[in-house]
């Protein structure tokens, strides 16, 4: 009986420390992280999603979930990130573009941005198609 007390105490305490910031993805992995954020997008699953938040979208919680309903019609039919582009903003700050589909003339992507080592969520961009295929390729999906 005791053992089982443990091991419940233990489940539980594990999930809390989940709910409060604990992310489910390689935050050191870009396409991890973009594939987590599409998917959190989708669902609307705005606890997963405060995980791999940046410092700047970490101080604005409440507007998350009505964000991420917005942004689902830019996931509409997307099932993965299928190329990462590089785009290094003069500021010294270092962004991701995860492909997600390009509307109209312009490319809508998942940006994140590189924060002491770890890929975090910045927004849903969309550069114009030329801009964005200026942009390094740093990792594209093999068919």
């Amino acid at each position: 009986m005791k053992t089982q007390f443990i091991l419940i105490n233990l489940v539980l305490m594990l999930t809390t420390l989940n709910s409060f910031g604990q992310c489910e993805v390689d935050l050191t992995n870009p396409r991890a992280v973009g594939s987590f954020v599409l998917n959190a997008i989708k669902a609307t699953d705005v606890t997963a999603l405060k995980c791999a938040l940046n410092q700047v979208n970490s101080n604005k919680p409440e507007h998350l979930k009505d964000f991420m309903i917005e942004s689902q019609k830019f996931t509409e039919g997307v099932q993965s990130i299928t190329e990462i582009r590089r785009y290094d903003k003069h500021t010294g700050v270092v962004w991701v573009l995860c492909k997600l589909k390009a509307v109209d003339e312009e490319m809508m992507v998942i940006t994140l941005s590189l924060e002491n080592g770890k890929y975090l969520f910045e927004d849903i961009h969309s550069p114009s198609l030329s801009e964005y295929e200026k942009l390094e390729v740093i990792d594209i999906q093999q068919e």
